[in-house]
């Protein structure tokens, strides 16, 4: 029922849902992100147009500390503040999940072929309208 809901966008997280994720730690993570997505939909009337962002678009997001992105890959979905980190023969994004200690870090490399970032949490009609890079 969950995915049947439109995604609205919250441009900014509020400070007391964010204390309340640090406060509950993982056992109230899914609670706390179905919290998010029902508060996005309270605070928004109008529909937003959801779209998988371009690399650029997520490396500036990781410059800033409270933005959050929805990550779709094999392995694991979901909502998580990136980081961006460059190195002279590398550049990678750290991502760090609400409520949970560690990290996940993906290669600018592999964007849109491996892994990408949504705007919003996306439908299952929109994962399978937007195709993965060749």
């Amino acid at each position: 029922m969950k995915d049947d809901i439109c995604n609205y966008g919250v441009t900014e997280m509020p400070d007391w849902f964010k204390a309340e994720i640090e406060k509950k730690g993982k056992a109230r993570r899914a609670e706390m992100i179905e919290l998010a997505d029902l508060l996005d939909k309270a605070l928004h009337r109008e529909k937003c147009v959801n779209r998988v962002l371009a690399l650029d678009e997520v490396k500036e997001l990781g410059k800033s500390c409270d933005e959050i992105v929805y990550i779709e890959n094999d392995m694991y979905d979901g909502w998580y503040e990136p980081k961006t980190h460059e190195g002279i023969n590398y550049s990678y994004i750290q991502f760090y999940a609400p409520g949970e200690e560690g990290d996940r870090s993906l290669p600018e490399q592999t964007y849109g072929t491996d892994w990408r970032c949504w705007k919003y949490k996306p439908t299952e009609e929109e994962r399978s309208g937007t195709p993965w890079k060749k």
